[in-house]
């Protein structure tokens, strides 16, 4: 696909390869001199003259001052800084890396010719990704705590109040009463038993979560940019090495705590990033095509529950936080098969009303 812009450039865009394009671009000799001029004049601010304030000196001066090739590399970048979002523009590009930009082609008087490549917003083929959530979702362990949990628990509490002696308390309801809102030992147990229950649901439903995400991610058809996945690695490793220079621990010697070598480090990170990375372009399309968002009103209600809890976090965290929580519970509710379920009671009382 080949464009001219106002007799200013041509622009030809080659076919995605990897979710990679490539844009070749001749900016005309006319119009790259304008840049060309424009960075002379730029670079000529700082150049001092006998006889000429800074950034007065004429241009015929700075041209005997100022090295040519200086002058157009500069203006060769304002050429290219000004028409690249013109070009993702017109051919409505969705970039995900920074171009990698190679001039081929520059000198006076003539066509200014350079390449862009990047990495673009992948093409995805989504599986049936409600039926895959449901069935996982049906499939869902059910765990439920045991008097065993409940004793386990019990053991622990006594063992942390031992007094100077080494000597553990007696479990009485007296005993009880001191720890908190608990009426007897049999209360205690009751109230154990449930939070331990909960959290035990809780844990399970996350595990089922994370399962569903990851047979969706399995069978969905994506191909990421290397371009992209090569920026994140080397960000990753690139802040690992500061964690590691802040507790002033060295990349070797992290390896050997780790017993790993250095390959199997970097593909243990290749292997998260390229997960991570389908993950949230995976969910970001569902939440497209499902239009999922956080409306106003929840998102007030949202903020105000999480203030109270939320430690003085900034409010535009707190924002951020707050409709990503209600985003996320939409998102599983329509993956388990919840919202579906909700339809399907609405509609049977409605047929019962009428």
């Amino acid at each position: 696909m080949e464009t001219l812009f106002d007799g200013k450039l041509k622009a030809k865009l080659g076919k995605p390869k990897k979710s990679e394009v490539k844009i070749e671009v001749e900016i005309s000799a006319e119009e790259f001199e304008l840049f060309r001029l424009k960075a002379l004049r730029e670079l000529g601010k700082d150049v001092k003259l006998q006889g000429f304030r800074p950034g007065k000196a004429p241009d015929s001066l700075l041209e005997q001052t100022l090295r040519s090739g200086v002058v157009l590399e500069e203006g060769a970048e304002m050429a290219i800084r000004y028409f690249y979002p013109q070009l993702l523009d017109h051919f409505k590009l969705q970039p995900v890396t920074p171009p990698q930009i190679k001039i081929t082609k520059i000198g006076l008087k003539i066509p200014l010719e350079f390449e862009a490549v990047l990495g673009v917003y992948p093409e995805i083929e989504l599986p049936n990704y409600k039926k895959i959530g449901k069935e996982v979702w049906e499939k869902r362990e059910k765990p439920k705590a045991t008097e065993d949990d409940v004793q386990k628990l019990l053991s622990e509490i006594l063992a942390s109040r031992k007094d100077e002696s080494g000597k553990e308390p007696e479990l009485t309801d007296e005993f009880v009463k001191s720890l908190g809102q608990f009426e007897s030992v049999a209360d205690l147990k009751k109230k154990l038993l449930e939070n331990l229950s909960e959290e035990k649901a809780y844990e399970a439903e996350k595990k089922s979560e994370e399962e569903i995400v990851r047979k969706i991610v399995e069978k969905t058809d994506i191909t990421l940019p290397d371009s992209l996945l090569e920026l994140e690695l080397h960000e990753a490793q690139h802040d690992l090495k500061n964690r590691l220079a802040k507790i002033n621990k060295t990349f070797e010697e992290y390896l050997a705590s780790v017993k790993k070598t250095e390959d199997e480090i970097t593909k243990e990170q290749k292997g998260q990033i390229e997960h991570s990375l389908k993950t949230r372009f995976i969910l970001g399309k569902i939440l497209e095509m499902e239009k999922i968002s956080a409306e106003a009103q929840e998102l007030g209600a949202e903020i105000q529950a999480l203030s109270a809890v939320s430690g003085g976090m900034p409010e535009d965290r707190l924002k951020e936080y707050a409709a990503s929580a209600i985003i996320n519970r939409k998102l599983f509710r329509l993956l388990k098969g919840e919202v579906e379920e909700i339809a399907e009671k609405l509609e049977k009382d409605t047929e019962v009303k009428e």
